[in-house]
């Protein structure tokens, strides 16, 4: 009996699944669990204000050329998860990952981490928080005594790099601020360059 290309394809094909699959089954309790600690982390307002003081860093997106192309964070360079692997950086470079959200940068950080860099951080919340909590950020209609420093400071990095703020009446949107896991709903927009 002989057998077509297309079923010698799909049967191959089946093969490497179940190989796979069994190799997810067996192989996956050693693998290193991996996490990001909070000192690895760069806040928006943090990042926005080393863009603003010039301070030495490479920032890095790691999201698709298409995307990069439609909007990203000033002085970043685009470079997909290989081509940063496969880049030469010096080991005191000081790099800062982002991507849609965290994932993607955490695995860049590990891969960074495993060619001897160590001075890495991840952009909290990634281009998503740039977008919703610095360009456009909700602020509250009236701002609480204590929290008059921070709005000024939300308010004022907004304006430099160009964004506006939405004020509300419900809450207190400086909370998400001020903790390290935000309160606030994550606003999921497309990203679109404004004004210039």
């Amino acid at each position: 009996m002989k057998f077509s290309l297309n079923l010698k394809l799909a049967f191959f094909a089946l093969t490497l699944s179940l190989l796979a699959l069994i190799a997810s089954i067996f192989f996956t309790d050693h693998l290193p669990s991996e996490n990001i600690s909070g000192s690895n982390y760069i806040t928006v307002l943090d990042l926005a204000e080393s863009i603003k003081n010039r301070d030495s860093i490479t920032l890095i997106d790691l999201r698709s050329n298409e995307d990069f192309d439609q909007f990203h964070i000033p002085t970043a360079k685009n470079l997909i998860l290989p081509e940063l692997i496969d880049d030469d950086f010096n080991a005191n470079t000081k790099i800062v990952l982002y991507s849609e959200g965290d994932s993607l940068s955490s695995q860049a950080f590990f891969a960074l981490k495993r060619k001897g860099i160590t001075k890495i951080r991840v952009l909290k919340g990634g281009v998503q928080d740039w977008y919703n909590r610095l360009l456009y950020p909700r602020m509250p209609k009236e701002v609480p005594i204590e929290d008059k420093a921070l709005a000024n400071r939300v308010k004022s990095l907004s304006t430099y790099f160009g964004g506006r703020s939405e004020f509300v009446d419900e809450g207190n949107p400086l909370d998400y601020y001020k903790n390290e896991q935000s309160s606030q709903p994550i606003f999921r927009s497309k990203l679109v360059r404004m004004g210039c």
